[in-house]
């Protein structure tokens, strides 16, 4: 059937043994087209059972990675945005969440609570361009949070996020447990795996850094989450309203939903009203005691909400205070101020409907609840 063209780069003779015949070849193997830097070679083949050669042709695509590869790393967050930790007892820095428990008023024990402040991070190591996966990859995955719009104006002990491997995910919602800080692994030989993170259950923006290394090479990724209840706005100071209370550990501590902005608005403007026509009463009418003519508030909420650790120690006594929706007024204790409170009441409970938590005798103010 012809000659083949060419020298020949291969030769090789292999037998076959079947019981009622032996069949011996030869056969010769030329390169015609292409290369490995092209990914497809075209081989032209003469076989032959006798010293006549038939010619044949095949095929070789080759996906060899090319040398011009280099590491790559992605860290991929299923969200980037989760809520703060609402739990009543909150302790950030020991990361243990629990529905607190009275007794005669004080604190005795607490139930831990399921947290849903967890995101599935994607963890991928390859080779670019040719997405190869870079199997065997040690990789450390470190966690850090930070406060951009300075609600919490302390930093000492500030509490860091925890890792959880997928074998773990049975234990993300036990308070204390999980990886701090940052993780360790190395991935198997698809390179590509799951970590979850819980985050530090406050208020803020956590980074999240990947540093994989293979094959003498070292390469660095960087992801964040937002950690706020979103669309808390400012409680505005003036007319019938004043801001009270400020410090240096949280000075941006008046902050709630829209709704609860206006209630309060409407609660001081009622105080206001009645202060003015005070005087023009006959004075057998007049309210007893002592009656303020604006509305005093104190801590509401943090601008992204979430734990308020009142004294700056990452974990209750303030278990409320995280949604926008609580305030502290002024409303102090003893007979003198009782007309004053049982107005405040009146266009809270009554005319608004709203809920009271009187805690007078001990803090001299009334905890609103909207």
């Amino acid at each position: 059937m012809g000659t083949f063209p060419g020298g020949t780069i291969l030769q090789f003779i292999a037998c076959g043994f079947d019981p009622e015949i032996q069949v011996c070849w030869r056969a010769r193997l030329q390169r015609l087209q292409g290369s490995e830097s092209e990914g497809h070679i075209r081989f032209g083949a003469e076989m032959s059972t006798s010293e006549d050669f038939d010619d044949f042709f095949f095929d070789v695509v080759l996906t060899p990675a090319p040398p011009q590869d280099t590491l790559a790393v992605e860290l991929t967050p299923a969200r980037r945005e989760v809520r703060p930790v609402l739990a009543g007892c909150f302790n950030a820095a020991l990361q243990w969440a629990g529905r607190c428990l009275y007794t005669n008023g004080q604190l005795t024990d607490s139930v831990p609570v399921a947290r849903d402040d967890t995101v599935r991070l994607r963890l991928r190591v390859f080779y670019s361009p040719s997405g190869l996966p870079a199997s065997g990859a040690s990789v450390r995955i470190v966690a850090s949070a930070t406060d951009p719009i300075g609600a919490h104006q302390h930093f000492l002990g500030r509490p860091t996020g925890r890792f959880f491997l997928l074998d773990d995910v049975d234990r993300v919602d036990s308070s204390t447990a999980g990886v701090p800080g940052q993780l360790r692994l190395a991935l198997a030989e698809a390179a590509d795996t799951v970590v979850i993170y819980r985050t530090t259950g406050v208020s803020g923006v956590e980074r999240l850094f990947a540093q994989a290394s293979a094959g003498g090479q070292t390469r660095v990724a960087q992801d964040s989450l937002l950690v706020r209840i979103p669309g808390l706005v400012a409680l505005g100071a003036g007319g019938s309203i004043a801001l009270i209370g400020e410090d240096d550990v949280h000075p941006q501590r008046w902050r709630g939903t829209p709704g609860m902005i206006a209630a309060l608005q409407t609660l001081g403007d009622r105080i206001q009203t009645q202060a003015a026509a005070i005087a023009a009463l006959p004075p057998a009418q007049r309210p007893a005691g002592i009656f303020p003519d604006r509305l005093d508030v104190n801590d509401m909420s943090l601008p992204w909400g979430g734990l308020f650790d009142q004294f700056g120690t990452w974990h209750h006594p303030h278990k409320e205070h995280r949604r926008g929706t609580e305030a502290d007024v002024a409303v102090p204790a003893g007979p003198d101020y009782d007309d004053f409170a049982r107005l405040v009441r009146l266009v809270w409970v009554r005319e608004l409907g709203h809920t009271i938590v009187s805690e007078r005798q001990a803090r001299n103010h009334f905890h609103l609840r909207f």
